[in-house]
């Protein structure tokens, strides 16, 4: 009796086991109902069986053992496999059922769905983009079939995906009357994200013509490009424009992408300025654009599945390099990287669910198909605004120049006014001050006609020079004769800018070394070294203080030097001292000798009226400086001033325009070398008008990096690191036939003719071309 029990409970046993194994293995079954399944995720219903050739049918796919479909097995990703999907529906209520099934991402190749046929075999209906669009059943962006049951019939319905994109398995069921209600509004999205593009493009292109910038047309080339691959993504493109492009269909994804990536590029590239800013990440992001190029052209016309694959690693790299740039570029000072950090911030940011989903880490789903293009148009909208702020800007700067100008003028005529009305009484110290700052230059013109050397054909025109100087100077003596009136009030316009010492006193010691000749004279100029290169001040009144002090000093001087001595008095002033060593001074004339018209004694028989050095200490009283002499009999005079010590910037500095003449230079190749940007502009500028094809660099890292070969250097000495041969042999090593000009804002020790000081006046700069020839 207890073995009869126990073999029953064990019978028992293994009949519960089996019947839940067979439950466990029985197919789920779809029941319909006519009301309440609107839309309905067909996961838990589905089994699916991979196909790792891609190459069974649907008798070989029935035969084969499927397994209930998980969460995973809905993104595959990138898979060369065909993925079958077999479902099992029941229309259980008495009237016949209709409904839709939905295939989606829209962006898959092969969607077919076969069902069993009475007679036997399969009848099969083709959708994706390997179909054109007008083969489908339904005139759906995604793939899309129809199902239709009589009334208690089950049907087994097998679903056959395969796709050389990224694979995604998310079909849903759907009530005809809702799906007829849910795709307009996918569809009115899909417009006004389209029409939003659209007028971003019109903005960027007319922001292109008015600011004349190419990196906008690079802006709305990359909209254009980006739209395009969402309207791809989500099949619009497809349906719309291409519906029987079908390969084109799958390649245009990666393609459309691709370019619109290196567009971005270019933009920002020339934004900001990477290649001159950051030379090396610009280099790095050119390499990625050369692989993402090849990428392009295996999606385009190769193996897609590998293109697509590498351009989206290729392009991940990109984001993340110009990321990179921008930080680097907002921490270097522009303004315009903070709207591109932000713009590819938030393009990263929308990008995100795409590539999660495209790699198979998250479930397709609306942010897929629309953070992408949002985050897109806003990053763009986010750089157009920064780029019209910045035209802002410069109009404002602009109206301010205006206003500023139109003050100018206005305070100029009242001037006017004033020294129009003050002008009887400031005509005799304005033209004795215009007839003694011409005497000294005449008579500079003078001397050198009388040193020419005579000659048949030149005879005639030195002596038309002499007599023409000494008939200008006796004019001048009359006219400082007539001009010994009562003092005016009238003050001297003092207009300070940025200038470059260093050359403004070698042009005026070089000015004045005519006089110094005649009278068997030397002119030393001497420089301290802590002396700035660039100071604000009025060149102007400096070099007319300067002249006469030199012009004084040969005057009294005879077979002597001459020393200009410039260095700086503490940390706020300059101080320039002209020693001689003439006749000196009376210690009884000194009380008078920078009162106008008065002259000692002992000079009465020279040329002159007695101007100059009170000129000389009113300039310097102007400038916001003081004038002394110091002097002893038979030893000669040191006139010392003092100015106020501005340094200013010299990109500041105005450089001093040419006449246009014929070019000298044709089809050769300058490159100029200076940190400077202003002096490089200026120097390219000049060069030019030699007939030169010029190159510029900031420094001999750029110099360096320039393949083209160079016919002249015009270099900065401070741009060369280290020692200025050891720099200069690297360059000439690369150019071998390249000739140097050094233009240095500081003076040598020994200048010569290839060592020019800036500025370089319109002689002296053509004088150096020719010779450097």
């Amino acid at each position: 009796m207890s073995g009869l029990l126990a073999r029953f409970l064990i019978g028992l046993l293994f009949a519960t086991l089996f019947s839940g194994s067979a439950q466990a293995q029985a197919e789920p079954l779809l029941r319909l109902q006519a009301q309440g399944q609107e839309r309905l995720s067909l996961q838990p219903y589905l089994q699916i069986w991979v196909d790792a050739s891609a190459s069974q049918g649907p008798e070989e796919a029935q035969r084969q053992v499927f397994r209930p479909m998980q969460m995973g097995d809905q993104h595959p990703g990138y898979s060369g496999s065909a993925f079958w999907l077999r479902l099992q529906v029941h229309n259980p209520g008495p009237q016949p059922l209709v409904r839709h099934l939905l295939m989606e991402p829209a962006r898959l190749e092969e969607v077919a769905l076969y069902r069993p046929q009475a007679e036997g075999g399969w009848r099969v209906a083709r959708a994706g983009t390997s179909r054109p669009f007008d083969e489908r059943e339904l005139a759906l962006r995604e793939s899309a079939f129809i199902i239709a049951l009589a009334p208690g019939q089950t049907q087994t319905l097998l679903l056959r995906v395969a796709s050389r994109s990224s694979v995604a398995l998310e079909p849903t069921l759907w009530d005809p009357h809702a799906l007829q209600n849910h795709q307009p509004g996918g569809l009115w999205l899909d417009g006004l994200l389209v029409g939003v593009a659209l007028i971003l493009m019109l903005l960027t292109l007319m922001m292109s013509r008015v600011l004349r910038e190419p990196a906008a047309l690079y802006i709305a080339a990359h909209v254009l490009l980006a739209i395009l691959y969402e309207s791809s993504m989500r099949g619009t493109s497809f349906m719309i424009l291409w519906p029987t492009a079908t390969d084109w269909a799958t390649r245009s994804l990666g393609s459309l992408g691709g370019l619109a990536v290196l567009c971005q590029w270019l933009a920002v590239r020339r934004l900001l300025h990477l290649r001159r800013r950051q030379p090396r990440l610009h280099l790095v992001l050119g390499l990625l654009a050369f692989f993402s190029l090849l990428s392009l052209g295996l999606c385009l016309f190769g193996d897609y599945r590998l293109g697509t694959v590498s351009n989206s690693v290729l392009n991940s790299a990109m984001l993340l390099g110009l990321l990179l740039a921008c930080v680097q570029a907002a921490r270097s000072g522009q303004r315009l990287a903070w709207a591109w950090l932000l713009a590819l911030a938030t393009q990263a940011l929308g990008m995100l669910p795409r590539y999660l989903g495209l790699l198979g880490l998250r479930p397709h789903g609306l942010l897929s198909d629309y953070a992408p293009p949002l985050m897109m148009e806003l990053g763009c909208l986010l750089v157009l605004i920064a780029l019209m702020r910045r035209f802002h800007e410069q109009h404002q700067r602009y109206e301010r120049g205006l206003e500023a100008a139109v003050a100018e003028r206005t305070q100029a005529l009242a001037q006017a006014t004033r020294h129009a009305q003050a002008s009887d009484a400031a005509k005799g110290r304005l033209l004795g001050y215009i007839g003694h700052d011409l005497r000294a230059p005449l008579a500079s013109v003078v001397h050198v006609a009388r040193e020419m050397q005579a000659g048949e054909d030149l005879e005639g025109d030195r002596r038309a020079i002499e007599r023409s100087g000494l008939l200008l100077l006796d004019m001048i003596d009359e006219l400082q004769r007539f001009a010994k009136a009562p003092e005016s009030s009238a003050a001297l316009e003092i207009l300070p800018a940025p200038v470059y010492l260093h050359g403004l006193l070698h042009e005026t010691v070089e000015q004045a070394r005519g006089l110094a000749r005649s009278a068997g004279c030397h002119i030393e100029l001497r420089l301290a070294e802590e002396l700035p290169c660039v100071l604000e001040l009025d060149a102007k009144r400096l070099r007319q203080v300067l002249f006469n002090l030199l012009s004084n000093a040969t005057k009294f001087s005879r077979d002597s030097a001459i020393v200009l001595n410039a260095e700086c008095l503490g940390k706020d002033r300059l101080q320039i001292r002209v020693s001689d060593q003439g006749r000196g001074i009376a210690p009884e004339d000194l009380p008078w000798l920078f009162e106008p018209f008065v002259r000692a004694q002992s000079s009465a028989h020279l040329p002159g009226q007695g101007l100059g050095l009170s000129i000389a200490r009113q300039m310097v009283q102007a400038m916001g400086g003081d004038i002394r002499v110091h002097s002893q009999l038979g030893l000669g005079s040191e006139f010392t001033f003092d100015l106020p010590l501005l340094p200013a910037s010299e990109d500041e500095v105005l450089w001093p325009p040419l006449l246009r003449q014929a070019p000298i230079a044709e089809g050769q190749t300058a490159l100029v070398l200076d940190p400077c940007d202003a002096a490089r502009e200026a120097l390219v500028e000049r060069l030019s008008l030699a007939g030169f094809d010029c190159l510029q660099a900031a420094d001999l890292q750029e110099a360096l990096a320039f393949e083209e070969a160079v016919d002249l250097l015009i270099v900065e000495p401070e741009a060369l690191p280290g020692a200025t041969v050891q720099a200069l042999s690297k360059l000439r090593h690369r150019h071998s036939r390249m000739r140097v000009l050094c233009c240095s804002r500081r003076l040598p020790p020994y200048p010569d003719a290839f060592w020019l000081c800036k500025p370089v006046q319109e002689q002296d700069w053509w004088a150096a071309l020719a010779q450097s020839g």
